[in-house]
């Protein structure tokens, strides 16, 4: 899966060996997209990586990767809301 090729290649810093400034750049230049497309591809790999079991579900063809990238949003703007709901408690 691209997916978790990007993520342990990231983890790796194995972008870092060719000169690039960043993971993002890297996937740009190598792959050929738009800096939006690799900065939404490695915030994916990203994504499954920190919820394995969400990047579980993926490779075992129990979830898309549109349905994987839904879950993954909605995890990340819930951590966002929390520590303001648990200020004003």
């Amino acid at each position: 899966m691209l997916a978790a090729s990007i993520a342990a290649f990231d983890t790796a810093d194995a972008w870092a060996v060719d000169g690039p400034l960043s993971p993002t750049a890297w996937l740009r230049h190598r792959l050929g997209i738009s800096h939006g497309n690799a900065s939404r591809m490695l915030q994916f790999a990203r994504g499954l990586s920190a919820r394995v079991e969400v990047g579980d579900a993926v490779t075992d063809a129990v979830l898309s990767a549109d349905k994987a990238r839904q879950i993954l949003e909605r995890f990340t703007r819930a951590r966002a809301v929390l520590p303001n709901v648990m200020l004003t408690c």
